[in-house]
């Protein structure tokens, strides 16, 4: 469980493809912002790529992520599991206004914190944001996982070890056009460093190709 005690500004992020819904829910935890002396930075948008960017590889992470269930184009289930994958320590928190037992299981096993009817999100959002700002599970007593518990659950399932921060920035700028050599220049490396980079990606993930690495990323919609 993290430890959010010394932290003054928490990060929240809200997906959701319905504009005025983003605009509902950046209203509600506005009026949350500075309780208890903890400032909230919140974004909102309908790019699940834009979303699941700021969640895992953002210099300034999201701390928690409040995620419609019926996105276009990924649903929320999908979204979550890409973020877990990432090992992304963000907490996910799902919403839907459809019955909660079509999302509950395959939301849980995603390794999501909790899900929420959205008839409700206002009596419940500074409880359910204290729980996930802090890594837990909404209701304590549900069924759901922690944040560490679910990145522990993925890890035993999948046998991946996770990648470094640095790994993870030579990807996010491979995908994004970026050479190696200037790669090289603007992390202050050898361009043999980061092809040594690539061999470890590769050998983390069990891809024989870098190609196959880079395909398995986009498959997630990061960019």
């Amino acid at each position: 469980m993290r430890d959010t005690s010394m932290r003054t500004t928490l990060r929240i992020g809200v997906l959701d493809n319905d504009s005025l819904s983003v605009e509902y829910m950046k209203a509600l935890l506005g009026r949350l912002n500075r309780r208890d002396e903890v400032s909230l930075d919140v974004w909102g948008s309908g790019d699940v790529a834009t979303a699941i960017h700021r969640c895992c590889f953002d210099a300034h992470r999201t701390d928690v992520l409040f995620l419609d269930m019926a996105l276009s184009g990924m649903d929320g289930v999908c979204v979550c599991r890409s973020i877990r994958e990432m090992r992304s320590r963000c907490a996910v928190v799902g919403m839907t206004s459809y019955h909660m037992d079509t999302y509950r299981k395959p939301l849980r096993e995603a390794g999501a914190q909790a899900l929420l009817d959205k008839r409700r999100l206002a009596g419940l959002l500074p409880e359910v944001l204290a729980a996930a700002s802090r890594g837990s599970c909404y209701p304590v007593d549900g069924d759901f996982l922690t944040v560490e518990q679910s990145l522990a659950s993925g890890s035993d399932r999948r046998q991946v070890r996770p990648l470094s921060e640095s790994e993870k920035r030579v990807i996010a700028m491979t995908l994004g056009g970026v050479s190696s050599s200037r790669i090289a220049r603007e992390l202050g490396i050898a361009e043999s460093t980061v092809f040594s980079y690539h061999r470890n990606i590769k050998d983390k993930m069990g891809k024989r190709t870098w190609s196959g690495v880079l395909d398995e990323f986009r498959s997630l919609h990061l960019f």
